[in-house]
């Protein structure tokens, strides 16, 4: 492994951290201010942009965000990913012991189940190519078109199938697995890299 690709994957774990660290600050500053109203955008941004602790998980996340970019521009999409899967296990730290949040024994070792596969992933990928593999655009396009029929669907005629909300539920994480495939299509057309 090369030293860029090395310093990729610090840079990924520190923007995991920073993510989800900024996540859960937002989220406990949130939860102690005026519930949201939909129909009332601007009254309720107000509250938001004036709370202190939202503002400043709110920034972390968005330098989080610019550490991943730069991470993608030192490493293979790849490798970046599974670096950066390990904020779940941050995320849960920050709420067991910062959120008082006790979390149960299944959740904590599903947590550890995470962290210990993302430890064997990185050590099955230290050995790896550092070029990663070029992106086909056309199959890419095909899923990401696919992902947003059956996200559309989800929330269609399957939502009145499934229980109430579970068709959001589902349409949410067929558009969040999107993100994966929608970062290597910026990547390679964007950047002109197209390493994953």
């Amino acid at each position: 492994m090369s030293a860029r690709v090395a310093f990729g994957l610090l840079v990924s774990l520190a923007s995991a951290c920073v993510i989800n660290l900024g996540f859960f600050v937002q989220h406990r500053a949130a939860a102690g201010l005026p519930e949201l109203k939909l129909r009332h955008p601007i009254a309720t941004l107000i509250p938001l942009l004036k709370d202190r602790a939202w503002v400043i998980g709110n920034l972390a996340g968005v330098l989080g965000w610019l550490l991943y970019l730069l991470a993608l521009w030192l490493a293979p999409l790849s490798l970046v990913q599974a670096a950066s899967a390990g904020g779940v296990g941050v995320l849960a730290f920050a709420v067991w012991k910062g959120g008082g949040v006790a979390l149960l024994r299944r959740e904590l070792a599903g947590v550890g189940a995470a962290m210990a596969g993302l430890i064997l992933l990185g050590i099955s990928l230290a050995a790896g190519n550092d070029e990663g593999a070029k992106t086909d655009l056309g199959p890419l396009l095909i899923w990401l078109g696919g992902s947003v029929v059956a996200a559309g669907i989800a929330v269609g005629p399957l939502a009145r199938a499934v229980a109430p909300g579970a068709g959001l539920g589902i349409a949410a994480g067929i558009l969040y697995a999107q993100v994966t495939s929608r970062t290597r299509l910026h990547t390679a057309v964007g950047i002109g890299c197209g390493r994953y």
